[in-house]
């Protein structure tokens, strides 16, 4: 994408929020390329730690996941890639096929004790083999497959099944409804003629479901099986039963919550392949069905660290309504766009905010493979910004600046404003405590900078937007940098700093505005910008640190700094600013200033002496050209001379500062 923008997105605001427009297939392909570059040589991919349980995991859970939706995307795309990454997740498990159980999790889990992950580790590993047999007609996969269902004892009296440890050791019946479920649900997949003995089993569970399947009153699924197991082991296990079923009983019913479309999700891929049986006619199924429609239900999944940020409650409530409700479409829509607004990063196009385990919920995606493609509107809530402005002895221009800083589209409970005085001696001060903005003040280092990096630390906001006293931000400013930030998903954005002339219109004037930060042309040349007009992601100052302490061209050598390291930087012209124009005095005082910070910041790049004695004395001569491109009043020949003179003046002033440098620093370092 290029990084010159005109202001043209297909991206409109609306009160606080960016509405985009995408498909469901698109964020599935968007995803599938992130997570090629995660996939290592021998086709495992990152392993998490089940999400808000934190149990440290083998990469097999997420190596099954992402097969299936590298599968998903090489069918809708027909680009091998994703075919040769689907395969190598599928030679990774092929190759850690072990005799008895795969090893899920490195540690014992709460109150399974196990490594297999109860039933619903083996059950993710099916589900793997099972749609490549079934994609490819591998009838090899599907015998694997069979073989790790069939390896679980079965108990035809309960209609549940045993899990099996790693090492082979037949363990006691897994309690958690939600695995018995999935793990008849992942049987059901099975071709039914070639594997009889599978589909017997999953039969009996069926008969047998009303006796394990209980709801509360309202609708919502019990988190254990309804037989609870009298077999304990001593009194503290007695004890710990009884706690979790009437001590922690709103605990319990949290996670019932999390888990509930969980649970229904399975339900629904049952009944694709038993669509005829009684039991979705029965009552408390069709009340744990209504549930999902409550108030109820959706407060309780906020804040549910079980729902939208492990669950992927809103993928599995699409395909629930998708099986179960006709012309659901825009229900689906709903809960799609209610998963993707929380928790997809538009800036790394993966499923991976406002969780504990990104790589887990990111590999979740798969569980979208089974639903249409849908048009989405993704209303993403802008984030909050903070303003910073340092200011010296400017107490006109910055009462203008404050002003239009308070006139921004921008919601104003999504900005603050923070101004740092860096001590002025006039009545700066008296005149921005009559507006509602935070001051702050640095009175240890004289340095714009220093006062800038001030603001920084005590802001809150994700992004920082900065300009300067003297700028007049336009209406739409913050609105249009955030957007841009957003659409192309950058890290540092460079606005458009437009010049205000004064009625003279003087040389000194006109040179200004078309040397002066002139941010496009800086972006495309060394990555670079000035913060008259920049936005910046503040996790990037705790990542390279802060503004250097100088008097002048900070900015500058921070912004390349930045572009250097990484980190994509734009110019968008409708984030724009208005810069009055300076005179000559002003002109030559920042030339010196410019030239005098610009020594360390050579040496910082690395650049021997040579280059910078050889670059001082071509600075004195004549300049070479001038850009009369950018001249926008009439060009004469008087002006052009003019012009050329005050460049040349500048540019020997500019020198001069060099000059001052070696002469304080280096020759009589002062």
């Amino acid at each position: 994408m290029d990084i010159f923008r005109d202001g043209s997105e297909n991206l409109r605001e609306i009160n606080l929020f960016i509405e985009l427009m995408m498909e469901l297939y698109n964020i599935l392909i968007q995803s599938a390329e992130q997570a090629l570059k995660k996939q290592v040589e021998d086709g495992a991919m990152p392993s998490g730690h089940n999400g808000p349980y934190f149990h440290p995991e083998t990469s097999i859970r997420n190596t099954a996941h992402w097969l299936i939706a590298f599968l998903k995307v090489y069918k809708i795309t027909n680009e091998k890639k994703y075919l040769i990454a689907s395969e190598k997740c599928l030679e990774y498990l092929i190759k850690n096929k072990p005799r008895y159980n795969y090893c899920h999790r490195f540690s014992e889990g709460f109150g399974g004790g196990d490594k297999c992950n109860g039933l619903i580790g083996p059950s993710w590993v099916m589900e793997a083999f099972l749609e490549f047999s079934r994609e490819f007609k591998r009838k090899d996969l599907s015998e694997v497959a069979s073989e790790i269902f069939l390896l679980h004892k079965f108990d035809e009296k309960l209609g549940l099944w045993h899990r099996r440890e790693i090492d082979g050791k037949i363990l006691p019946i897994d309690w958690t409804f939600n695995h018995q479920l999935w793990f008849a649900s992942l049987g059901s997949m099975f071709d039914k003629n070639l594997y009889p003995e599978i589909h017997k089993q999953v039969e009996i569970f069926i008969e047998k479901i009303t006796e394990n399947f209980n709801i509360y009153s309202n609708g919502l699924i019990w988190h254990p099986v309804a037989k609870i197991s009298l077999n304990f082991k001593g009194l503290k296990d007695f004890l710990a039963k009884i706690k979790s079923l009437t001590i922690d009983n709103e605990k319990n019913v949290n996670k019932a919550i999390g888990y509930h479309q969980f649970n229904l999700y399975a339900f629904s891929i049952l009944k694709n392949n038993y669509p005829e049986i009684s039991f979705w006619q029965s009552e408390k199924f069709r009340k744990a069905l209504k549930f999902i429609e409550s108030e109820e239900y959706e407060k309780g999944l906020i804040n549910n660290k079980y729902g939208f940020d492990y669950n992927v409650a809103g993928i599995e409530m699409a395909y629930i309504l998708k099986v179960f409700k006709k012309d659901s479409e825009e229900l689906q829509k709903k809960w799609l766009e209610k998963q993707f607004k929380r928790n997809y990063d538009f800036r790394s196009n993966i499923l991976c905010k406002n969780t504990d385990d990104s790589e887990t919920l990111s590999a979740r995606i798969y569980e979208a493979t089974r639903l249409d493609n849908i048009d989405l509107e993704l209303n993403l809530e802008l984030p909050f910004v903070s303003v910073i402005v340092p200011v010296y002895n400017d107490p006109e221009r910055i009462k203008i600046c404050i002003e239009k800083l308070l006139e921004q589209s921008y919601p104003k409970e999504r900005y603050e404003i923070i101004i740092i005085d860096n001590n002025s001696s006039d009545d700066t001060v008296d005149i921005i405590k009559k507006y509602p903005v935070k001051l702050l003040h640095e009175k240890d280092i004289q340095s714009s900078y220093a006062a800038r990096n001030k603001g920084v630390k005590e802001a809150k906001g994700e992004i920082i937007a900065f300009t300067d006293s003297d700028c007049h931000p336009a209406k739409e400013w913050l609105e249009n940098g955030v957007r841009a930030m957003q659409s192309e998903k950058a890290d540092l954005v460079a606005g458009k700093v437009s010049f205000i002339f004064s009625d003279k219109n003087d040389s000194f004037e006109i040179c200004d505005s078309i040397e002066h930060m002139q941010q496009k042309d800086t972006v495309m040349r060394g990555g670079s910008a000035a913060t008259a007009n920049l936005f910046v992601r503040k996790n990037i100052f705790n990542e390279i640190g802060f503004f250097p302490n100088v008097k002048s061209g900070g900015d500058g050598a921070w912004t390349h700094n930045a572009s250097k390291k990484g980190y994509k930087i734009v110019y968008y012209s409708n984030a724009e600013v208005f810069h009055p124009t300076r005179k000559k005095k002003e002109i030559l005082e920042k030339k010196i200033r410019i030239g005098y910070s610009n020594i360390p910041a050579l040496i910082n790049k690395n650049k021997n002496w040579t280059k910078i004695i050889f670059s001082l004395f071509l600075g004195f001569l004549p300049p070479v050209r001038i850009n009369l491109s950018k001249i926008k009043v009439k060009k004469t020949m008087s002006l052009v001379l003019v012009v050329y003179y005050a460049k040349w003046l500048g540019h020997t002033y500019y020198n001069i500062g060099k000059l001052l440098y070696i002469k304080d620093k280096i020759l009589f370092k002062r």
